[in-house]
């Protein structure tokens, strides 16, 4: 059905990096009438999230948003490389800490901002819930040629700060 395609379009990374992961209830949609933004949720279980010492816990979460955005194989090159645009993709990944485990300390908010894009990530730490907000917008729809090499560097930079430990 359409629900099961976007649902694997949306989340297909995820059951990817994580194969034991099991979504809990119903994906959600909605729709922003206001701005014509368009929000997929869905809630999971991972059983192996979390790795124990004490009472500190350690969890990685990558912010797939990025993705979205073309890895150029040949970075000498003549032609313009298109990018998908408009978009603006936010991942916003929400973790419920076990009780017995003590808050994390957070980073400042991060921007990398280029000709190309702008990247926001921002990691969040209240009580026992951890939550890491990544935002991507992309500001035209291709690098010209002769910046392809320059923008497959930023683009290394960028998918390393996809990923958050704490």
């Amino acid at each position: 059905s359409g629900l099961d395609d976007l649902e694997q379009a949306v989340f297909g990374d995820l059951y990817k990096l994580y194969p034991r992961i099991t979504r809990v209830g119903d994906v959600h949609t909605r729709t922003d009438e206001a701005t014509g933004d368009f929000e997929v949720s869905g809630q999971f279980e991972l059983p192996e999230f979390f790795a124990f010492e004490d009472t500190k816990a350690t969890f990685t979460v990558m912010a797939s948003g990025t993705m979205a955005l073309p890895s150029p194989q040949v970075v000498k090159r003549s032609q313009p490389l298109a990018l998908p645009y408009p978009l603006h993709a936010r991942h916003y990944i929400r973790v419920q800490m076990p009780e017995h485990v003590k808050p994390v300390q957070t980073d400042k908010p991060l921007t990398l901002r280029s000709a190309e894009y702008e990247f926001r990530r921002e990691l969040q730490s209240q009580a026992n819930v951890i939550t890491l907000d990544s935002q991507l917008q992309v500001l035209r729809d291709e690098v010209p040629g002769r910046s392809v090499a320059e923008f497959a560097k930023r683009q290394r930079e960028l998918r390393e700060q996809m990923v958050v430990s704490a």
